[in-house]
C-alpha cells in the first residue's frame, strides 16, 4: 500500500511478544495506521481506553484482539471495551487467532461488534479487506 495511512489509531492486543511484534510490523509495513497502541493484557488495554475517554483522546478506529489470552479472553475484552465505546463512534473489532476453529467462527458471529476474524499472522492482503469501500 503506497498511500497515506487509512486509519488514525489502532489498538493491538495479544498476550505474546512475538505475535505483537509480527502484527505491528505487518501493520507498519502496510502503512495502515498513523499510530498503534499495543498491549499484552486486556486489563491494560481497558485502562488505556478509559484514559482516552477521560482525556478526550481519539478512540481506536480498529481493535485487533487475540482470542486466547490467560487473564481475559478476546470475547470478554470485546464486550467490556464495547461497553466503554463512545456511542457516536462505531468500533470495529478484528478478532485474531492462530486457531480458526468453527467454534470461534460461531462465537464471533454472536458478537455484532466483531467486524472480521483473521488468522495469525495476518497479511497485508488481509488488511486490505478491512479498508472502507
Amino acid at each position: 500500500m503506497n498511500f497515506s495511512a487509512p486509519f488514525n489509531n489502532i489498538l493491538l492486543l495479544d498476550d505474546t511478544d512475538v505475535d505483537l511484534f509480527i502484527s505491528k510490523k505487518i501493520i507498519e509495513a502496510a502503512n495502515f495506521a498513523k499510530s498503534i497502541s499495543s498491549f499484552r493484557s486486556g486489563s491494560d488495554a481497558l485502562l488505556d481506553l478509559r484514559e482516552k475517554i477521560n482525556t478526550g483522546h481519539h478512540w481506536p478506529d480498529l481493535c485487533f484482539v487475540d482470542v486466547r489470552m490467560p487473564e481475559m479472553d478476546g470475547f470478554e475484552f470485546i464486550s467490556k471495551a464495547g461497553a466503554l465505546a463512545p456511542k457516536n463512534i462505531p468500533t470495529k473489532f478484528i478478532l485474531i487467532t492462530s486457531e480458526l476453529s468453527e467454534e470461534i467462527k460461531m462465537k464471533a458471529k454472536q458478537h455484532s461488534s466483531i467486524y472480521k476474524v483473521l488468522r495469525k499472522p495476518f497479511t497485508i492482503e488481509d488488511l486490505q479487506t478491512l479498508l472502507p469501500e
